[in-house]
């Protein structure tokens, strides 16, 4: 049991010295420097939207091949959900640009 606390303590200690370390670095950097880390971060919001529709247009694919008769309803569907999901890429877009430009 107290081997279990032992490397319980051992692992919150590193980690808090961890999260010094990376304060540290972040503390040097200007506010331009942290702006344009966040704004290539954004573009982790169309890899999001990409996987997404690509998870919808496969289910389309796969819901078409068992129901034929249901190609038009679904379709439908699919097209205004990929829009939805494409909007929060877009939205990430324009948190970029926003960033970017003040």
């Amino acid at each position: 049991m107290q081997s279990i606390n032992i490397y319980f303590v051992f692992t919150i200690n590193f980690f808090i010295i961890e999260q010094v370390k990376v304060i540290n670095f972040f503390i040097g950097m200007t506010g331009n420097e942290l702006k344009y880390i966040a704004i290539g971060l954004m573009a982790f919001s169309f890899l999001g939207s990409a996987i997404g529709i690509g998870l919808m247009v496969r289910a389309l694919i796969e819901s078409i091949a068992r129901n034929p008769s249901i190609e038009q309803q679904a379709a439908k569907y699919m097209f205004i959900g990929a829009g939805l999901v494409e909007a929060m890429g877009l939205f990430g877009l324009v948190i970029a640009l926003i960033l970017m430009f003040t």
